[in-house]
């Protein structure tokens, strides 16, 4: 680990004097050095080789698998963000997206026509039909009153019942399950006609006890069974009646017949004009257009997958393909960076990797201008180191904030220092006056009358120059600097000096 400090060193030319009478006879110095206790900063900074690399490489791949039709550029040379590399044989995929297309306005033609409300004039069209096959009937009932009066009153009296026994059908439908089934169901069982509904339940009303009197599933179950047995029952006594009326005229019972069946035929399509299309329907018509909107969307994408295009502006760092190459989506076949991002990769011990943190400030100088410098902070710490025991090293990431500002190129070898831990206006004196007493730190104090004493102090941060004492000593203090030359003639020890 190499530390670095701001030396802060004073000459205390009174301490100087102080020990020179000590001594006595004016004149022999003690110590060539003593320091003045100050306050400073303790910078603690981590520093090693360290490699460069490019910050940002983007590897390129096809979205879609394919033959390579064209290659549009050359490796090493300069792109736009967004500028095609090259493209990718589109025949079947530009068939696939118009067939997409084809698919997809049908989907919305069909749930279109099914929620757009009926065309007035198919309303005024059928209802004119209405019209004119009451006419008819009617006609044709006239006609066939004439041709057998007793037969007539007995086919309108099973006529007037069937349509009573038809009302009471119905009647329970709406009562029990709050619909009216359609003029084509009211001769279908009513399991038929409840299963063409999903199979309701009772109305809430009945089932949930606001109803005066409890009303029981096997009771309408009931009811049902017994207007439906009444409905056939009319059915067949009408029949039977027709068949009188047409034993005394055949032609014009079958010309009330047809009309009948013709007037039904136009109320029912005039109801289904003016009935909305029902929720299975709209659903399943919304589910066919979302899978047409997918298909459509996947084709248009995978056709725009065909062209390689480069996401940033750079150059292409290295090109793996030609013409006529089969690709997968899996293949990188580019690979593009930004020269000017440049990263630097440093391996520190394990020691010093513990003290390193994203975010921390960095400086950076390339090992062929070591003069010039270029401000970094770090962008990642390794978790798995190179090597194994006492040969560990962890990968620390610096990401230079003007990469321009050094002649450095990816591969090139640099020098990192990383600013690990740094205390501001503290007191210092150097590293040099302090000394391992045992299992504590000293220093040798001086004193007015010029005399030394051992004095323990406790230690903060330190650098190679400087140490930060936490307690032990005060600003001002003067401090015996060991690292400076120490005549062997005069040295102190046990507080006195020698004669």
């Amino acid at each position: 680990m190499l530390l670095n400090r701001s030396v802060l060193r004073v000459a205390a030319a009174s301490a100087l004097l102080l020990l020179a009478a000590a001594c006595g006879g004016g004149g022999e110095r003690v110590f060539d050095g003593v320091v003045s206790v100050s306050r400073g900063d303790v910078v603690v900074t981590v520093s090693a080789n360290a490699t460069a690399h490019l910050a940002d490489p983007r590897a390129l791949r096809f979205g879609v698998a394919g033959t390579v039709a064209s290659v549009e550029v050359e490796e090493g040379g300069r792109v736009e963000a967004g500028q095609a590399l090259a493209k990718l044989e589109t025949d079947a995929l530009d068939l696939a997206a118009l067939k997409a297309d084809a698919d997809l306005a049908l989907a919305q033609e069909t749930l279109g026509d099914l929620m757009a409300p009926p065309d007035p004039a198919d309303v005024a069209l059928a209802e004119a039909v209405v019209g004119d096959a009451e006419r008819s009937l009617a006609d044709a009932q006239t006609v066939l009153a004439a041709a057998a009066p007793k037969q007539t009153n007995a086919a309108d009296a099973a006529d007037t019942a069937r349509v009573e026994a038809l009302d009471a059908y119905a009647k329970v439908f709406r009562t029990y399950y709050g619909f009216q089934p359609g003029a084509g169901e009211m001769t279908d069982a009513p399991d038929l006609i409840l299963q063409r509904r999903g199979n309701p339940g009772l109305l809430a009303y009945y089932t949930s006890g606001l109803f005066p009197v409890e009303v029981r599933q096997s009771d309408v179950d009931d009811a049902l069974a017994t207007a439906w047995e009444l409905v056939r029952a009319a059915d067949r006594a009408y029949a039977e009646a027709m068949l009188a009326l047409e034993s005394a005229q055949t032609a014009a019972a079958r010309a009330v017949t047809q009309a009948r069946q013709a007037l039904r035929a136009a109320e029912e399509r005039l109801a289904a004009l003016n009935e909305p299309p029902s929720v299975a329907a709209v659903l399943k018509a919304e589910a066919a257009l979302a899978t047409a909107q997918f298909a459509a969307d996947t084709t248009r994408a995978n056709r725009d997958a065909a062209t390689l295009a480069s996401p940033i502006a750079g150059v292409v760092v290295s090109l793996s393909i030609e013409p006529g190459d089969t690709v997968g989506v899996a293949n990188v076949v580019a690979v593009v960076a930004d020269p000017a991002l440049l990263e630097v990769v440093v391996l520190v011990d394990g020691r010093d990797a513990l003290l390193v943190r994203e975010g921390q400030a960095a400086v950076v100088s390339a090992r062929s201008a070591p003069l010039e410098a270029a401000p970094g902070r770090v962008s990642a710490v390794g978790l798995l180191p190179s090597g194994q025991g006492a040969s560990a090293r962890y990968p620390v990431t610096i990401v230079l904030d003007d990469a321009a500002a050094l002649q450095l190129r990816p591969g090139m070898e640099a020098f990192a220092s990383i600013e690990v831990e740094r205390r501001e206006d503290v007191v210092v004196v150097p590293l040099g006056a302090v000394q391992r007493d045992s299992r504590q730190f000293v220093v040798r104090k001086v004193a007015e009358d010029g005399l030394t004493d051992h004095q323990v102090v406790v230690l903060g941060a330190y650098d190679d120059f400087n140490a930060e004492i936490v307690r032990g000593v005060r600003e001002g203090d003067v401090v015996v600097d060991f690292s400076t030359a120490v005549t062997q003639s005069n040295f102190l020890r046990d507080g006195r000096p020698l004669r």
